[in-house]
């Protein structure tokens, strides 16, 4: 008979550790891979980001490597970073490796949690182990979706691995694992509400937001598809009340890696900078269409009461299978990047494929139900491993990595533009922080980019050709020391980004050549970040692209002045600006960093006020004759001081909650 509590059992313990082995195996050469052969993938960027973490420990207010600087919580939900730089750190190894055992790791660990959240759910051991190493061993969405036929050969093929590690999509396979981690404390605290199991809920349902952007809004998918598999109930309303209480103190916990104009900057650019996702009226009727099919769904099992782990596990396919097969069918992209949610899409196909099954198997007699699901078991393991490993020994390659254009060009420039800013396209602009600390307008994440013009600069520098001088121009324009190209001969990953990679011979100073690999200097009066400028060079307008120069040609007519006094520019920490020059009063400071309400300025301690101009940087007004030294520092503003509040504020009502529980007697708060 099946246990009262089924997690608090040897029978559990022993699959757990035989699904997590079975998946380590798979991969185990990421456990001990430092650099793959992928040099495209976006995990270049993840690990710059860890290498920074341990580089520049707590000073993680403002970011100023990527897109013009950024706040720090803009480069990335930092949960699986931080985690990766203290292993790192710790076992004194370096980020790349770090970060792929890490993440090895928790792809390891997703079925385990799959296996315990559907035992949960279900009280059954023997389905929820097929669910989990159906998951391992299988890709089920293959057969439906044409994107996952051009990378993955068959349905046999891991897909989890392959999105690990080709794409390094390491932060979307580690949310999924906390995701299922935390449908598991919920309903843990929601069997006897209190402080304890609401606070555990609480940090759980944080930890998904904090790892990953996709596992948040596939959270919030997730935990509704749980609360209407439980309609039925009679305490539903509590239920789904205790749960928005969860949910606000996840919130509360995670505000300051999360504040309200991070989440308007990942709106607006995953509309925009990852592929063309514009969210029209059309959305609504979409929307609506599928809210009819939840309700059909609901009121089918309104008749038919389901099992909560079936009835958990159709919403869940319903919902996911509605954003990824509506895209892949009909080019109907109901939010961006649907696609990517293949994974979420591939748990509900194996829990319902799973415990369908186990309808079926309960009208066998008790030894040969066991018998069916042992047998599929080990038949799907024996067939399946052999597959999964090839499969992983062909994907998961080391390379030299010192060898690399990517680790050339990335040292290159560390020592000769070590506090410069560059401009880089391609694979290099991925790797470049991972192993330095110069500046670029690029950068890793291009949903949390702030400075609005850079996405239409930054595409419009390598897409013009045949002007080298007016592309020098918007180098100059933000800062830009330097600026990497790569011809078709080139070994950049990317190296098709330049559509004319010669446009800048003849024109700028060649420093540094590898075939079709080359730097070129940007000259300029000064390599400073701040300039002196009148108010008549403020642009009047903000560019609508490349071509369009008037509106920032007297600023850039400035930046070359002689007439004009020059000004130092130092970074004194990571979030605080000294700039000194000899000024007079009508001189302002053209500062070549994004704007942020964040910013402040000060001279001799007295306030100064912080604008924004038409490309996105900063302009500060002095107010100064003669010498002159001005200190900025981002706080993130009233912002930022408010989510620190709040997360003081919830983590004290924890506190003062669990107390008055414990004098009340302790009891579950129904």
């Amino acid at each position: 008979m099946e246990a009262r509590n089924p997690l608090r059992s040897w029978q559990t313990l022993v699959w757990a550790l035989a699904i997590f082995a079975l998946n380590a195996l798979i991969c185990r050469e990421l456990f001990f891979t430092e650099y793959t052969i992928h040099l495209g993938s976006i995990e270049a960027a993840y690990i710059g980001i860890s290498r920074y973490a341990i580089d520049h420990p707590f000073e993680w207010d403002w970011f100023p490597l990527w897109y013009d600087g950024i706040p720090y919580h803009n480069t990335y939900p930092p949960l699986l970073h931080l985690i990766v730089a203290f292993v790192a750190w710790a076992s004194n190894i370096s980020p790349a490796l770090s970060h792929h055992v890490v993440t090895a790791f928790f792809y390891a660990l997703g079925p385990v949690a799959l296996y315990l959240l559907a035992l949960q759910l279900s009280g059954k051991h023997y389905p929820s182990v097929l669910a989990a190493v159906g998951i391992s061993l299988l890709s089920p969405a293959r057969p439906l979706l044409s994107q996952l036929q051009t990378w993955i050969t068959s349905a046999r093929s891991p897909t989890r691995l392959h999105s690990l590690v080709e794409f390094g999509d390491g932060p979307h396979i580690t949310s999924i694992t906390f995701l299922l981690l935390a449908l598991m404390a919920l309903h843990y605290a929601l069997a006897k509400p209190n402080p304890w199991r609401i606070f555990l809920a609480a940090g759980a349902l944080a930890s998904v937001v904090l790892t990953n952007w996709l596992g948040a809004f596939a959270l919030a998918l997730s935990v509704a598809s749980y609360l209407l598999s439980r309609t039925s109930e009679r305490r539903w309303v509590r239920l789904t009340l205790w749960s928005a209480a969860a949910g606000a103190i996840a919130y509360g916990l995670a505000a300051t890696w999360i504040p309200p104009s991070a989440i308007a900057d990942i709106r607006h650019n995953a509309q925009h900078t990852i592929g063309h996702y514009p969210m029209t009226p059309k959305h609504f009727l979409y929307g609506g269409c599928v809210l009819a099919a939840l309700l059909l769904l609901w009121m089918f099992f309104r008749r038919r009461p389901p099992r909560l782990i079936e009835a958990f596990s159709a919403y869940l396919l319903l919902l996911f299978g509605s954003m990824v097969l509506t895209d892949d069918w009909l080019g109907i992209q109901l939010m961006p990047q649907p696609a990517r949610y293949h994974h979420e899409l591939e748990i509900a196909m194996c829990l319902l494929g799973a415990f369908l099954l186990g309808r079926f198997a309960e009208r066998l007699p008790r030894k040969w139900e066991t018998g069916l699901f042992v047998s599929l078991i080990v038949a799907l393991v024996a067939v399946q491993y052999r597959f999964c490993r090839r499969e992983a020994k062909q994907i998961i390659q080391a390379v030299d990595m010192e060898q690399t254009v990517d680790y050339q060009a990335s040292k290159w420039f560390g020592e000769h533009y070590p506090n410069d800013r560059v401009f880089i396209s391609g694979s290099v602009q991925f790797w470049l922080n991972a192993f330095a600390d110069t500046q670029q307008l690029g950068g890793g994440f291009g949903q949390g980019i702030v400075n609005r013009t850079i996405p239409a600069v930054h595409y419009g520098i390598p897409w013009t050709m045949g002007d080298g001088e007016h592309t020098a121009m918007w180098l100059r324009l933000y800062g830009c020391q330097a600026v990497a190209v790569s011809s078709p001969e080139g070994r950049d990953y990317y190296k098709e980004v330049w559509r004319d990679a010669d446009k800048f011979k003849g024109v700028l100073p060649e420093l540094w050549r590898d075939g079709g690999d080359a730097i070129y200097e940007v000259p300029q009066r000064t390599r400073s970040l701040a300039h002196v400028i009148l108010p008549k060079h403020i642009p009047y307008k903000t560019p609508e692209n490349n071509v369009d120069v008037a509106p920032v040609e007297p600023l850039v007519r400035a930046l070359e002045d002689p007439a004009l006094p020059l000004a130092s520019f130092e970074w004194t920490t990571p979030s605080d600006i000294r700039i000194e020059s000899e000024l007079e009063p009508d001189q302002l400071l053209f500062v070549q960093v994004t704007h942020h309400p964040g910013w402040r300025a000060w001279v001799n301690g007295e306030p100064r006020r912080v604008s924004k101009d038409a490309t996105g940087q900063m302009i500060v007004e002095p107010r100064c004759a003669g010498p002159c030294a001005v200190t900025m520092r981002f706080d993130g503003g009233v912002e930022m001081l408010l989510a620190r509040l709040l997360c003081a504020l919830t983590l004290l009502g924890g506190c003062v909650w669990g107390f008055f529980y414990l004098r009340a007697g302790g009891e579950a708060l129904h």
